[in-house]
């Protein structure tokens, strides 16, 4: 791959050329939001691709997009205009292809939940402010209730589709965003690592979601599209050049107490009296072995050691669907892996807190009451898909689901705003939302052990 790490402080380098910038409120979020600034000038992007990470109520971190050809620096400030020290770090594969992108990794640490901060992106040349974003952290500490977003499914091949789904969804203001796979689909291009930097490029670029004024936070683990291999699994030669990109334009740091990485692209948010799993259902999958679970040994084991060590309800997001045995031509693992996933039942049913299920993949949305009989209390299986991708009208209806409460095969993401009753239970609004703000499907549901 040939890749190379630098590092070099930003704020020193460039102190003489930022110190004539006033903060103003930006033309940048006010004409985003009234659809009259354009992506591009002159052939060139004129906007710079920005995605907010994993984030507590005291740090954050970003990734963000550089064309080396026009070199700009970061600035980061408080509302009093007070400059914020950062960590960085800069991935680029031109060693391994020439592209012309690399990416920066910011983390900041030392701030306050609801309050505003400003990303400024100020090119080196001139000095003049290219693009400028605000965020927040999270009130983690005093609240046990969050708004957050369900998204799978991002073909940037669809990205009008996105023009309209992403507006949507910035308007509903989640907190959080979790994209639980196919955040880009590496695997319509070549499988070479400079294909691979490329395809997640292309994805950045594309998208309107990293152009939002105001940044959310965003956590994710990849399905097969993004793994790069169609329906693939750890038998895949090129997964760990694959994980490391994935890494580079996706993946964030642990926060110790909120946030953790686990092996493969597993991590666990903790906050607002709620676990939020996001489950590697690709880098450690077997199909060869159908008493293995679908995240093999190394994904049960980073579950249940958490699981089991706590008492807080959790959400269980996965790639593919949990028991989708019966959808014709798609994958779960309820169908592939029919005794692993009795296991993996079985084993949740003695955890002391109630989960719910979330998945992706199979291009419409939908939500499945799971009976009493599985673990011991009713549960619900969400699902949402997709958010730009190929879809069919009526898909979902290709096979009888006996579980399935309600479905839409629009574009389309789902909200949900859960909250934890102090007997632990598990309240819970979601919808279904797609272009123009219009609900698709809602649901109310007490999820209790």
């Amino acid at each position: 791959m040939g890749w190379k790490m630098r590092r070099r402080d930003f704020l020193q380098q460039t102190s003489l050329a930022l110190a004539g910038i006033a903060l103003t409120d930006s033309i940048f979020s006010r004409a985003w939001a009234a659809e009259n600034i354009s992506l591009w000038a002159n052939g060139e992007l004129s906007r710079v691709p920005i995605l907010q990470g994993a984030t507590s109520d005291t740090a954050t971190q970003f990734t963000v997009l550089r064309n080396i050809t026009r070199p700009f620096v970061l600035r980061l400030m408080n509302a009093n205009g007070e400059l914020l020290s950062y960590d960085h770090e800069v991935l680029t594969s031109l060693a391994g292809g020439g592209s012309r992108y690399e990416v920066l990794k910011i983390y900041v640490r030392g701030l306050k939940p609801n309050t505003d901060y400003r990303l400024q992106v100020i090119d080196l040349v001139s000095g003049a402010l290219r693009d400028e974003r605000v965020f927040q952290t999270l009130d983690i500490r005093n609240r046990r209730s969050l708004k957050f977003a369900v998204v799978s499914c991002m073909s940037d091949e669809y990205f009008a589709s996105g023009d309209q789904t992403w507006p949507a969804l910035l308007q509903e203001k989640p907190e959080v965003v979790f994209i639980i796979g196919d955040a880009a689909y590496i695997n319509h291009g070549d499988k070479t690592p400079e294909s691979f930097w490329n395809m997640h490029v292309q994805s950045r670029i594309r998208i309107s979601y990293y152009y939002a004024p105001r940044l959310i936070p965003t956590m994710l683990m990849w399905d097969d599209h993004d793994f790069g291999h169609n329906d693939g699994d750890s038998s895949f030669a090129m997964k760990n050049t694959s994980l490391k990109i994935w890494d580079a334009f996706f993946g964030s740091k642990s926060i110790v107490g909120v946030y953790d990485n686990g092996p493969g692209t597993n991590g666990v948010f903790t906050a607002f009296g709620q676990n939020f799993f996001l489950l590697d259902d690709r880098t450690f999958l077997n199909k060869g072995q159908k008493n293995q679970s679908l995240w093999g040994a190394e994904g049960d084991e980073f579950l249940f050691a958490r699981l089991e060590s706590t008492a807080l309800p959790s959400f269980l997001m996965n790639g593919v669907q949990y028991f989708g045995g019966y959808l014709l031509g798609s994958e779960s693992f309820e169908k592939e892996h029919r005794v692993a996933f009795k296991n993996i039942l079985g084993r949740l049913s003695k955890i002391e807190s109630p989960v719910v299920f979330v998945s992706g993949d199979v291009h419409f949305s939908e939500v499945m009451k799971i009976e009493k009989e599985i673990l011991g209390y009713e549960t619900l299986e969400i699902t949402s898909s997709s958010m730009h991708s190929s879809i069919v009208p009526g898909q979902q209806f290709r096979s009888y689901n006996k579980r399935r409460l309600m479905s839409t095969s629009v574009h389309n993401f789902v909200i949900i705003e859960s909250s934890v009753q102090d007997s632990g239970k598990i309240k819970m609004n979601l919808k279904s939302v797609s272009a123009k703000n219009r609900v698709r499907f809602s649901h109310q549901a007490e999820i209790a052990r």
